[in-house]
């Protein structure tokens, strides 16, 4: 919790200063438009560049309508910011922006609307990052499982569902392991809730070492965690249940002095049968392990009831 408070913090940084940075970079682009889109007023022809006077105090006529095409360059004639564009025959065009002493404080005062539309599309566009993060992050919670971070099983029976389907389809087996760690409740009574929470992510990072990447892990409620796993028989089902009874079984604690150890049941999808009640034969068959005196792996027969 602390980290996803620290990753919330640093997040929050970043996209204000993302948004400080949009809005700076936005005044500097809105200030450039408008020194190059802003009216001007003509003032005349000057034969002479260096020239401090003006020829002509009318607008020029006669001239052509692509003759100012070329990129203006900036100059100071008495105290006013003007356009200097060269035309043929050595003369110059020149457009008068204000008076020096007003030039910044109009240029922004003209930008002010344009502004203020790109940053409110900045800080729209900002919240809708952010709903989306939230809404992101309820998904999260919600899909799994805060403790073991595995798929709450509603979610993971949805995926069991579909899988079941697909396997159906192209005539492949299906199977399920019910898995419940052994004197967890004892655990987590004598040692505090933390230990017990310890015991239950040992449990699923065991489980998420062994299965692969189609085979679908969800919790189960309590100390129980259900695995589906595609394209496996329950001889296949039983080898995977093995090898995570073993690996769980090497694992120790950080602060107290337990040992670990995992019941679980097998059983394998049988024909026309709903997938429900072939995890209630995978329960069936881990009560048998657990009465036969837990840590070990039973499997289910097909025949065995599930009711």
């Amino acid at each position: 919790m602390q980290t996803d408070s620290n990753n919330k913090r640093q997040l929050n940084k970043l996209a204000v200063g993302g948004v400080v940075l949009a809005l700076t970079i936005l005044t500097i682009l809105a200030y450039w438009y408008h020194r190059r889109s802003a009216e001007v007023e003509w003032l005349g022809l000057n034969p002479d560049p260096d020239a401090q006077t003006l020829v002509s105090p009318s607008q020029p006529q006669g001239l052509p309508p692509d003759i100012f095409t070329t990129e203006p360059q900036h100059r100071t004639f008495d105290g006013d910011v003007v356009y200097v564009t060269p035309l043929p025959g050595g003369q110059l065009w020149l457009a008068r922006r204000n008076p020096a002493s007003t030039f910044v404080l109009t240029a922004i005062l003209r930008t002010i609307p344009v502004l203020l539309l790109l940053a409110s599309l900045v800080v729209l566009g900002y919240y809708i990052w952010k709903t989306r993060i939230f809404a992101e992050r309820v998904k999260e919670l919600i899909m799994y499982d805060p403790v073991t971070k595995v798929l709450n099983w509603r979610f993971a029976e949805e995926r069991c569902t579909q899988m079941v389907k697909h396997c159906r389809r192209y005539k492949e087996e299906f199977s399920f392991l019910v898995l419940d760690g052994d004197h967890f409740i004892w655990i987590n009574d004598n040692f505090g809730p933390e230990a017990g929470d310890e015991a239950l992510i040992f449990l699923a990072e065991t489980i998420k070492n062994v299965i692969r990447e189609v085979d679908i892990l969800g919790r189960y409620g309590g100390e129980k965690f259900v695995i589906g796993l595609p394209s496996t028989d329950l001889n296949g089902a039983v080898v995977v249940a093995e090898r995570i009874r073993q690996l769980f079984e090497q694992c120790k604690p950080t602060s107290y002095d337990v040992r670990y150890s995992v019941s679980i049941g097998c059983a394998q999808l049988i024909r026309n049968e709903d997938l429900h009640d072939t995890i209630k034969r995978a329960t069936h068959a881990l009560y048998r392990a657990i009465k036969g005196g837990r840590n070990r792996v039973a499997a289910s027969k097909n025949h065995e009831a599930a009711a």
